[in-house]
Formats: structure tokens, sequence, C-alpha cells
């Protein structure tokens, strides 16, 4: 790549359009805080200055193949025609249409962090969240979800427009939390100091209260409760709070296959924990739950690490203990003989 960066601008626009290529906000930062040296360099016109900025802080591009610079060349050419006349006018602040693309932008790349920054630095966080929110709300309430869900054979059609109405929530709480809600602190706080809410939710397991065990876990997955209304009051159906549940859970994951892989470990454990006989055999169901030994073995590691790689293990999982007294970390088997994770058929 070979750019002329003769000017302030040339700089400037060459910085905008790395942040827009990587949906990063680590650049902006810096151009959009007053106390920051580049910010100071851009308004004094101090070209070294800039320079010794941007070359502590440059990409490598000779890493970039032959599709990345593509890529990225069509991104500098996009912001040069669209800023260039006006940051030679004026170089700072950036253009708030910058900012609203780049946190776009960050949306699509995952970049939730990013995101947050460019819409609360424009003032416009909230209205970010609620476009989302009123995206999944829209979608609830659609003759289309309605067509869909009567006729049984558009199922994969509608796993598909379910999983998009999850994502619509999943980032309204991401770009509202963009660090995400702390699982692994969360899920030894509902087994702790929350036991009575606990109870109360194994209560809906034992008598297999379908709606009120999603409601719980709906609350507890997205920890906001505008949110989690908005989401509550639109479930219309059990097959619908199923679908919604399961492709919430697959957002929250690490990743679709860790997800599929999850649930494949479940399987398994459950079926393990049906014909446990010895204290080994019991300890033995955690392990296969998480897919790997922890330090000491203890059922709390295996709780957090679980609750971290994948928060819906907390609801369908449960601290029981063997016949010698140890506590072990386990499916949820249910009266009908059921795991709790077929009966939500999160495993479909």
């Amino acid at each position: 790549m070979d750019y002329q960066l003769n000017t302030p601008v040339d700089y400037e626009i060459f910085m905008l359009s790395i942040s827009h290529y990587l949906g990063n906000f680590s650049l902006i930062h810096h151009l959009t805080n007053q106390n920051s040296i580049l910010y100071r360099a851009i308004s004094n016109r101090d070209v070294p200055a800039i320079k010794k900025f941007y070359d502590r802080n440059r990409l490598d591009f000779n890493r970039f193949n032959d599709e990345q610079t593509k890529e990225f060349n069509e991104v500098y050419n996009e912001i040069d025609n669209k800023y260039r006349s006006q940051l030679e006018k004026k170089n700072l602040p950036i253009p708030d249409q910058f900012l609203v693309e780049l946190g776009e932008i960050a949306i699509k790349k995952g970049n939730f962090t990013t995101a947050h920054s460019s819409f609360k630095i424009l003032n416009q966080l909230d209205k970010a969240v609620n476009e989302n929110i009123v995206k999944g709300v829209e979608k609830f309430q659609s003759r289309e979800l309605k067509t869909l869900e009567d006729n049984s054979g558009n199922a994969q059609d509608l796993e598909e427009y379910m999983a998009k109405v999850a994502k619509d929530f999943y980032v309204a709480m991401r770009v509202k939390n963009p660090f995400g809600n702390q699982y692994q602190y969360l899920a030894p706080e509902l087994f702790g100091e929350k036991g009575e809410l606990l109870k109360k939710y194994f209560k809906h397991i034992e008598l297999a209260l379908l709606k009120e065990i999603i409601e719980f876990a709906i609350e507890y997955l997205i920890q906001d409760k505008t949110i989690t209304e908005k989401i509550i009051t639109n479930l219309q159906s059990g097959k619908i709070r199923k679908l919604f549940l399961k492709h919430l859970a697959k957002h929250l994951s690490l990743g679709e296959d860790s997800y599929e892989k999850f649930v494949d470990r479940y399987k398994n454990a459950a079926e393990i924990l049906k014909d446990a006989k010895s204290e080994s055999d019991f300890l033995s169901v955690q392990r296969i739950l998480l897919g790997r030994r922890t330090g000491d073995e203890e059922f709390y590691q295996f709780l957090r690490e679980l609750a971290f790689e994948q928060p819906i293990a907390t609801l369908v999982c449960a601290i029981t203990v063997t016949d010698e007294g140890t506590p072990y970390y386990a499916p949820i088997l249910m009266k009908s003989g059921q795991t709790l994770l077929e009966f939500l058929e999160l495993d479909s």
C-alpha cells in the first residue's frame, strides 16, 4: 500500500479508514479526546507530531493478503470521497455521520465496545439500543412470524427468523452493555446469595412449567429489565418461547460450534449421570460437561467456567452431592426422565 500522507487531512482520512475497516474505536478515541496528543497535533496542523503518533500506532499492512488489501482500499476511497472536503474546511471534530457509520459497522463485526463508544459520544446510545429493541418487537409482531409458526412445513424458515429476532435483542443488550454480563460471577451468585430465587426456579422445573422456566431464564440471561419486558410480553406461544431462548443461548455462546459441542457434551454427561453408581462416576459428569479437567476439580470451578463459555449452562445444570457428600455439577434431570435441555428443546 502506497498512500501519500503529507497533510493533517491525509493522516486523518487514513486513520478514519483504518478505524472503519477494523470496526475499532482506539484511534477514534484519540481523534475525539481534546487532551490527546493526536487531537492537539491535528488542531495545530503539526504534521511531524501527527506522523510520530501514527508511526507508533500504525497497522502492519505487509500482513494483509490481496483480498484484505482490496477491501481496505475500497474503504479508504469511500471515506476519502465522503469526508475529505469537509475535513479540509474543519479538521475537528470528526463528522457525526462517520461515527454513526462506525457504530453500525462495529455492530456487524460484533465489536460492541466500539459501537457503544461511537453512539455514546454522539449522545445517541439510548437511540441505538432502542432501535434494535424496536426491530425485535416488530419481528415478533409481524404477520410473517404468525404465518411461519402456523405452517409446520417451514420449520427451517421459522428457525432462521427467530435467530434474527434473538439477534436484535442480543445486539441491544450488547450495545448497551458492551462488556457483556459477567456470567462467571452471576452464576455463583445465583447458586449462593440468591438461593431463594433459585428455589423458585427449581419449583418451576419440578412442576414442568415451561412459560415460567423460560421467563426466568431470559431474565437471568438478559440482566436488563427494560429489554426483558419487551421480550417476555411478545412471547405468544410455547414454540416461540423455546426458539427464542435457544437462539439467545447461541448468541451468548462463545460461538455456534461451541454451543453444539456443549449440547453434545451435556447429552453424554446426562447418560453417564443416569447410569452412575460410584463416586468417580458422579464426579466424572462435570468433567464431561466442561470437556476438560479443572485445577482442583471442585464443582464451583466447573460452574464458573461453564457459565463463562455457555451462560445457558447455569440454567440447565445444578449442584448436587454424591452419596459420600461431595458436591458436583451436573445436568438437571426432570421427573419425566428428560433432561431440562431436552424439555426446553435447546438441543434440537
